[in-house]
């Protein structure tokens, strides 16, 4: 390595990084799944696929195959396949849930929601997952439908709120990101909660299956008090939602005990106006 002649890096060399965003560790604890991301250097274009290793092994093996994006993979409870975003379907289109068999298999398409599902989780039995899903707007399913306003694409925007665009993600669409839970078996999707102002984040399942714990920020203009959220629980099967106590402030991240009866979560104590 000390004799290892040095040179200046080059623009060829950056296609040769090989990123690897997140992994999972399997129930047992005996292997890892991770996505790991490239850019093709003729088209410019990036794509991933997920890889496994054993804990106990130097030599990761790629599990899934192809120029798509493969992401987010999710062990099952019980460990015998995976679920990740993939738009191997459709490319132009956002990228649906797909589920795999960690020994061997091929993968099929669980999901067919029009929108974006942004993230999931496996409830405790591993019969259903948690979804986050932002549906596709009104007037971009309106442009697919015509051939010549579909070729011009986004002509304007028209924004009656306050925060419109984000670093890295661009404009963003008018549809809020709600729940959804869906049965594993049948791929029925199933959206339990709504409204054209709110967006429900940080999804997480009671230990029993039978609740959902989630953060919202519920004031009539979310975008001028960011900080204004609070905790709240729903039944999973859909139903009215119920706000639990807590401090003033933002928060992420909600877990239940395993008994089920309390609530933990990342938060700040006040806002930052106080």
């Amino acid at each position: 390595m000390a004799n290892r002649k040095k040179r200046i890096i080059t623009a060829e060399d950056l296609y040769r990084f090989q990123v690897i965003p997140e992994c999972r560790i399997s129930p047992d604890g005996e292997y890892v799944v991770y996505t790991q991301t490239r850019v093709d250097q003729k088209t410019e274009k990036k794509y991933a696929n997920l890889w496994a290793v054993a804990c106990d092994s130097a030599k990761p093996a790629q599990f899934t195959y192809g120029d798509q994006s493969d992401s987010h993979p999710r062990w099952s409870p019980d460990g015998s396949q995976i679920a990740f975003l993939s738009n191997r379907g459709d490319k132009e289109k956002p990228a649906q849930v797909y589920l795999i068999p960690f020994h061997g298999g091929e993968a099929r398409c669980l999901t067919s929601i029009v929108g974006a599902v942004s993230d999931f989780i496996w409830s405790p039995d591993g019969k259903q997952l948690l979804c986050t899903v932002r549906k596709t707007d009104p007037e971009v399913l309106e442009r697919e439908k015509d051939e010549q306003k579909k070729k011009l694409g986004t002509v304007y925007r028209q924004y009656d709120r306050l925060f419109y665009k984000l670093d890295g993600f661009g404009y963003l669409p008018k549809e809020r990101q709600h729940l959804w839970v869906v049965d594993v078996s049948s791929g029925k999707a199933r959206q339990i909660t709504d409204h054209t102002v709110f967006d429900e984040l940080y999804p997480a399942w009671s230990p029993d299956g039978k609740s959902i714990a989630y953060v919202s920020n519920t004031h009539p203009d979310p975008d001028q008090v960011v900080e204004e959220q609070d905790l709240f629980v729903i039944p999973s099967k859909g139903g009215e939602a119920r706000i639990i106590p807590s401090p003033e402030g933002e928060k992420s991240f909600p877990s239940f005990s395993p008994d089920g009866k309390w609530i933990a979560y990342l938060g700040v104590d006040g806002t930052r106006q106080s």
